[in-house]
């Protein structure tokens, strides 16, 4: 037994010596690897070998399928090139432009100067190839609020970690950046994450993330948004009034569905039918009229509010203003109606049960205007009526009896005394013959003053005056006969003020008693 144990110990040292020496040379790549045809292709790959780590002239690297070469490192390979440093020990491969003959099993092989080389047989890496790359994971919320900010990502798998895929995103703004990690099998996840804010307009948009590989190859992921917001009342919204109801219809924008109600005079009401189409909620109100003035409509959600006040048109019964008036003077009547009313209205004047037509009517947004102007009557009252759809009114003008007599006391004696003179001259001129033919003769003008008020302070005279012609100095005794007993005072008339208010015409009575 002690005779054998140097030998057993020589033994051992040998087999150690061989041991270390296998375990020196190894190899690590992935089993499987797939490869998008026309893209890129990088197999990762490091390899160990005995002593210590040599220059890249020292060391040749070679990669086979088959038997077949499809790379060396002394020589220039098209599309396949090994992008790793092999003074590292690192033999990473990249192949480009992958085609259909680059697919199969691939084995490495590394030949190390002054030292052995080594062909790692067992090693096989399998090179699948794919028509057309996954679609990106797209990781983002559906259901999102206007105005908030949101954050989106999109990942995709590759196996070209020196041409990663690039990544845009449509149908929104906001700020992107990318990032790249490293999985197992030579396996690389990319992904780009996207800050934004939603906004209304958004809403039922995809948002999209389209993925472009090396080779131009695209596939993209959308996710549809569901963007919500706060009510918002449409300027399609409206009331409209007949005569015995108003309808209203208000447009709501929103989402989720608004609950639509109406305010009138302070107090909610429903609406009378509700319908949705899209994001639009209408609702309809129909009541008798008038309600009121305003209208409100009142639309909530669970994201907020929206009102809108309607303005309607007053549709109501004539009012007919406290300014009309009548008043009479030497022409006649004179009467002016001013009535108010929504929608506008017929005037008519009725005397003692007579209609009237005015003389003018005019329109003016909702004021209407009518004018009477009729010859003067015995009737002492006026009406002015005013008809429309809803309703009617009426007001009656009482004729001062001191305006009627006034007239009657003043125009009718004066025209008396004027048809008097006339035939006067007449007699005077035949008695005087020729003689008086060449005489400069001025007659008394009778001077009349109308006006539509009544004006009774004596700011103006409506009833009939008197003037003096300026160039006039005297009467001629021969034309005027001076001396005939009824015209014996018409000397005092020469001496009579110009215009006669209600006093001087009571004197001009005296004047003309001896008529």
């Amino acid at each position: 037994m002690k005779a054998l144990q140097p030998g057993l110990a020589l033994l051992c040292l040998l087999l150690t010596a061989v041991c270390t020496d296998c375990q020196s040379w190894s190899l690590s790549v992935p089993h499987k690897i797939s490869a998008l045809q026309g893209s890129c292709v990088v197999v990762p790959c490091e390899v160990t070998y005995p002593g210590e780590a040599k220059s890249a002239d020292e060391v040749t690297t070679i990669w086979y399928k088959n038997s077949d070469t499809m790379f060396s490192s002394k020589e220039q390979v098209d599309r396949w090139k090994q992008i790793g440093d092999i003074e590292l020990r690192n033999c990473t491969l990249e192949i480009d432009q992958v085609r259909n003959t680059d697919a199969g099993r691939l084995h490495f092989r590394i030949e190390v100067k002054n030292l052995n080389s080594y062909s790692f047989k067992e090693n096989l890496v399998t090179v699948e190839l794919v028509d057309d790359p996954q679609e990106p994971k797209l990781n983002s919320p559906r259901d999102v609020k206007a105005g908030d900010r949101i954050f989106a990502s999109c990942e995709a798998l590759h196996s070209c970690p020196s041409h990663p895929p690039q990544f845009t995103w449509r149908n929104t703004k906001g700020l992107s950046h990318a990032q790249h990690q490293k999985l197992e099998n030579g396996e690389w996840k990319s992904s780009s994450t996207l800050e934004f804010t939603p906004a209304i307009q958004d809403n039922d948009k995809k948002l999209t993330c389209m993925v472009e590989h090396r080779g131009g190859k695209i596939k993209e992921s959308f996710v549809l948004l569901n963007v919500k917001y706060q009510p918002r009342i449409q300027n399609s919204s409206s009331c409209s009034v007949d005569t015995t109801t108003v309808s209203c219809q208000c447009h709501v924008d929103s989402n989720p569905e608004s609950q639509i109600t109406w305010r009138v005079r302070n107090r909610e009401m429903g609406a009378n039918i509700t319908y949705q189409k899209g994001t639009t909620t209408v609702g309809t109100l129909q009541a008798a009229f008038p309600l009121s003035r305003n209208v409100l409509c009142l639309a909530t959600n669970s994201y907020g509010k929206d009102e809108k006040s309607f303005l309607l048109p007053l549709h109501e019964k004539p009012e007919i203003h406290n300014d009309s008036r009548c008043a009479i003077n030497a022409t006649g009547l004179f009467c002016i109606c001013f009535v108010n009313s929504t929608p506008p209205v017929d005037i008519q004047w009725q005397l003692s049960g007579t209609n009237l037509s005015s003389s003018i009517t005019t329109k003016q947004g909702d004021m209407t205007t009518a004018i009477l102007m009729d010859p003067i009557t015995s009737s002492q009252s006026i009406s002015c009526l005013a008809v429309n759809d809803y309703g009617r009114a009426s007001m009656t003008f009482t004729v001062p009896k001191d305006d009627l007599m006034w007239y009657l006391f003043i125009a009718l004696p004066s025209a008396a005394v004027l048809l008097i003179v006339v035939l006067v001259v007449v007699v005077c001129r035949q008695r005087a013959g020729k003689n008086t033919a060449e005489k400069n003769i001025n007659y008394v003008n009778k001077k009349t003053s109308v006006d539509s008020e009544d004006y009774r302070n004596g700011e103006k005279s409506r009833y009939t005056s008197w003037e003096i012609n300026e160039h006039q100095t005297s009467y001629d005794q021969d034309i005027y006969c001076n001396e005939h007993p009824v015209y014996g005072n018409t000397e005092e008339l020469q001496e009579m003020p110009h215009e006669y208010s209600r006093s001087s015409t009571v004197e001009a009575e005296d004047i003309y008693a001896n008529m």
